[in-house]
């Protein structure tokens, strides 16, 4: 015997909740995997035309990252496609908080504002996953988030973006991770 609300929930779903889950999750690696290569395409234009040919690599990287994202996805390798996107994710972003986004005074770090979004949409797409798995990508993402917002912390190499470029740098990565919250 169904109960009141499962009667009521069956006239607005036309799929299971899992199905659901699963065309949602579908449907966010397809617009992030996206999303991903956009950023990071404009990010190697303007790092080209910047003349910091030294770090375009990194995020030519992200465009290949959400290329293979998105052939994984449309394969219906939806597992595998999320846990590739999330890990790689985390370890670029935390790689570029670390050796190419070091604040200086003139310019903020700004890179680590993407452990806020990336801890989200991990939470989402985990959520079919362990309990434990889930709780500590997501809590791993906002303890990254708030080391790097709270320290200056970083290792200061030949790569360090240019202050011009990372000014410009820490408005769009501010303004991108604001919209995808």
């Amino acid at each position: 015997m169904k109960n009141p609300f499962q009667r009521v929930s069956g006239y607005f779903s036309l799929t299971p909740l899992d199905d659901m889950h699963r065309h949602r999750v579908k449907i966010a690696l397809e617009i992030g995997s996206l999303a991903l290569m956009g950023i990071g395409a404009v990010w190697v234009v303007f790092l080209i035309y910047s003349g910091a040919w030294s770090i375009a690599w990194v995020d030519g990287l992200l465009v290949v990252l959400g290329a293979v994202t998105l052939v994984l996805t449309r394969k219906s390798r939806i597992r595998s496609a999320a846990f590739l996107l999330l890990s790689s994710l985390f370890t670029m972003i935390l790689g570029m908080s670390l050796f190419l986004d070091v604040p200086s005074t003139s310019a903020p770090r700004a890179e680590h504002h993407y452990f806020l979004l990336l801890a989200f949409y991990g939470y989402l797409l985990l959520k079919n996953e362990h309990k434990w798995l889930r709780s500590v990508f997501f809590l791993s993402c906002l303890a990254a988030f708030v080391v790097f917002s709270s320290t200056h912390f970083g290792f200061a190499t030949q790569y360090v973006v240019i202050d011009d470029v990372r000014v410009f740098g820490s408005w769009g990565n501010s303004l991108i991770a604001s919209i995808y919250r």
